[in-house]
């Protein structure tokens, strides 16, 4: 079933909150950009199967948009996917 733009969005926000793979000292064991990635693949190719080479070409353009946007709110460097 096709989502709307603000349903991704909700549906990251959701998965950023909640996948952060923490060992017993509670510290992040995994980078949550991989998983973003993975993620973000995921929700491309169930809402456009068949479509691969198109669904890499967004995911690329998601993380230029990313990008800019951090360094636009002057995100710390050690944060930044």
């Amino acid at each position: 079933m096709p989502q709307t733009t603000s349903e991704i969005c909700e549906k990251l926000v959701n998965f950023l909150k909640l996948h952060q793979p923490k060992d017993k000292n509670n510290k992040i064991t995994c980078n949550p950009c991989d998983l973003l990635n993975y993620w973000l693949g995921d929700q491309l190719n169930s809402i456009f199967p068949d479509q691969c080479e198109n669904n890499s070409k967004i995911i690329e353009l998601f993380k230029f948009m990313w990008k800019k946007i951090l360094e636009e709110v002057e995100y710390p460097q050690e944060k930044k996917c």
